[in-house]
């Protein structure tokens, strides 16, 4: 690489989703890089990074204490047509076409108290969003679908 190319400065730790990442250069396009996670941050940090752009979801731990107020919740926050599983939760996160947005957040508040009466769910559903739903959004939408395209999809899990 030449002196003064870009050279992705950015680490995975210095992500920030309210600043605009580096581009780099391939066959003539520019791409951004999007690193999709799940960030443990404090109310303060929290504070620091708004206001966000794009579909925001505020999941508050204190009225989402089991599955079914989870599944409720998707529903009618996230407009899921069909929340009534675990695969039918999957598959809809990894459209939602309904959704016109560039970006994706998930807030979480109060997560201590979040499906507190079903932690197996409380696991499970973390894991449906670390382990399929953010790789999804980051690069594999491109490799399944038609015309698919890489989204910002951040999680947000602010301590208490």
């Amino acid at each position: 690489m030449r002196n003064g190319e870009d050279c992705f400065p950015v680490t995975i730790n210095e992500f920030d989703v309210n600043k605009k990442l580096p581009f780099r250069e391939r066959d003539s396009k520019r791409y951004e890089i999007v690193k999709n996670k799940i960030h443990y941050i404090t109310k303060l940090e929290m504070q620091d990074r708004l206001p966000f752009s794009g579909f925001v979801a505020i999941f508050d731990g204190k009225q989402i204490q089991n599955k079914e107020e989870l599944l409720s919740f998707l529903e009618k926050t996230v407009g899921l047509p069909d929340a009534n599983n675990w695969s039918s939760i999957t598959d809809w996160l990894t459209d939602l076409s309904w959704i016109k947005a560039e970006e994706y957040s998930f807030i979480f508040e109060n997560y201590d108290s979040f499906l507190k009466d079903d932690l197996f769910s409380k696991d499970l559903f973390l894991e449906i969003l670390e382990e399929d739903v953010l790789p999804w959004w980051e690069s594999d939408v491109e490799k399944h679908v038609v015309g698919g395209k890489v989204k910002s999809f951040q999680v947000y899990i602010v301590e208490n």
